[in-house]
């Protein structure tokens, strides 16, 4: 039966709260990659600076002579953003037994978060692939070891994979991302273990081998490759089509087979500094005249939530949507690491 959501209202009164306590931010990790930029077109192009002329160029001047010209151009990358978005219905015997303004709540955070999950497959499926080899194919490091064994180097390969980083862009990686398996892995791994132990003295004189065979700091970790932060992905997905929660077959978002350095954005709005990408959102609150709403509300995230009633099965129905294109703009900003 198709539904008439002409009747559809805005419920950004639900959103923006739940928006604000950051309820994300531990579980999803896309938007750290791929900082959000609102933008008030659904596509469009924005500039880019592109290091396209790298020949050696000499730029002293003599009198009454033309001063070198660059034969670059700055160039344009387009982004396209496309609807997604999911909705669930309540019923009023769902109203009945949790009571209207709990339902409601509970209705809208689970959207929010199967909303951020969904651009986490989508990346993690893009990035962390053979797709993702070919993407950074001139950054890409071949671990020589894989990193959960004695033999694996880490330290190594993150050293190289941020060579390959600031060879293309100037700059070297500042940021990894790594997987909640693979997490593990460098709190068991050797050489790891032996760095932080011995060259950072983290814990003091009784800080021994067995200690560290324990969780490491995620601050620490980052210290022992240079790094500003390492991102840890915990996102998990149920890859059985079954909805009802039974023979669920939980895996990690993120596999463990690979892990991404690369330059992090400090400022998402700011399109001239050298990082991977963005995540272009288009500016829906714009469309329906919420800015009202939209004040108290983290906009970059730009998720717009709306609700319209089903006569029929006796529910209001909830829908979290975005208009988003998450958009690789400099691959040479990133350096795949494959450890298998």
């Amino acid at each position: 039966m198709t539904v008439n959501t002409g009747s559809a209202v805005p419920r950004m009164d639900l959103l923006g709260p739940i928006l604000q306590e950051g309820i994300s931010e531990d579980s999803y990790v896309a938007h750290h990659l791929l900082p959000p930029l609102l933008v008030q077109k659904r596509s469009g192009v924005i500039p880019s600076f592109l290091f396209t002329d790298n020949q050696a160029l000499s730029i002293k001047h003599a009198p009454r002579t033309a001063f070198a010209r660059v034969q670059a151009k700055l160039g344009e990358e387009p982004f396209n953003c496309t609807e997604a978005g999911v909705e669930e219905s309540l019923t009023y015997e769902d109203y009945e037994i949790l009571g209207r303004d709990y339902a409601q709540e509970l209705t809208t955070r689970r959207l929010v978060h199967i909303v951020l999950r969904s651009r986490d497959v989508a990346l993690a499926s893009a990035l962390f692939s053979a797709g993702g080899e070919t993407l950074f194919a001139t950054n890409l490091v071949t671990a020589g070891n894989a990193w959960n064994t004695s033999a694996g180097t880490p330290l190594n390969d993150v050293l190289q994979a941020k060579r390959n980083i600031a060879l293309r862009t100037g700059l070297p990686g500042n940021a990894m991302l790594i997987s909640y398996d693979l997490y593990i892995d460098l709190c068991r791994n050797t050489q790891i273990q032996t760095m932080v132990r011995n060259v950072l003295g983290y814990g003091g004189g009784q800080f021994t081998q067995d200690a560290v065979a324990n969780e490491i700091p995620t601050k620490v970790l980052a210290m022992t490759f240079g790094l500003d932060e390492i991102i840890i992905a915990p996102g998990v997905v149920n890859s059985n089509a079954s909805n009802d929660g039974t023979n669920a077959n939980l895996t990690f978002i993120w596999p463990r087979t690979y892990a991404l350095v690369f330059r992090k954005a400090k400022n998402a709005t700011d399109v001239r500094e050298v990082a991977l990408g963005r995540t272009f959102v288009y500016d829906l609150a714009s469309e329906f005249n919420q800015l009202t709403y939209m004040q108290s509300v983290d906009t970059t995230r730009a998720m717009f939530l709306e609700a319209y009633p089903e006569p029929n099965i006796n529910a209001d129905t909830f829908r979290c949507r975005e208009y988003i294109d998450m958009n690789i703009l400099f691959a040479g900003a990133g350096a795949l690491i494959k450890s298998t």
